[in-house]
């Protein structure tokens, strides 16, 4: 008694597939006694409470034809398929930034290494040199 309305449940579910063609109305039904809940296609029986009752219009069935599918126009231009990975444009800002970068740390590395001896003139270079590769 205790799986009853999952029975229930599964009778509708299997009563409901072939019956949808012919019925002519849907039904939810809650059970009495643990409130498990159907849509069936027959109406709800004595020991369950109906929720809803629905009418229903069965879809037509779709025409089967054996003709093949239309020809493609032949006035449409053809489809290119791009290979993935960088574009050209994304090639290029990316070989501009590795040559800033690569300026940055040639600047980087003649401040550390000759620290005393660069004047104001030679810092000006370096500074004119990495701008000249991040631009």
């Amino acid at each position: 008694m205790r799986n009853f309305p999952r029975l229930l449940v599964l009778a509708g579910m299997l009563g409901a597939v072939p019956a949808m063609a012919e019925s002519r109305w849907l039904y939810k039904c809650e059970a009495k006694a643990d409130g498990q809940v159907s849509i069936q296609s027959e109406p709800c029986p004595p020991d369950s409470r109906e929720h809803w009752r629905r009418a229903v219009q069965p879809e037509p069935p779709a025409p089967r034809t054996s003709q093949a599918p239309p020809p493609l126009p032949t006035n449409t231009a053809p489809v290119w398929i791009r290979e993935s990975g960088p574009t050209r444009a994304q090639r290029q800002a990316q070989a501009r930034r590795a040559r800033c970068e690569q300026a940055k740390a040639h600047a980087r590395r003649e401040r550390d290494l000759r620290w005393r001896e660069l004047k104001i003139e030679d810092l000006r270079r370096l500074d004119r040199h990495v701008a000249e590769h991040c631009r």
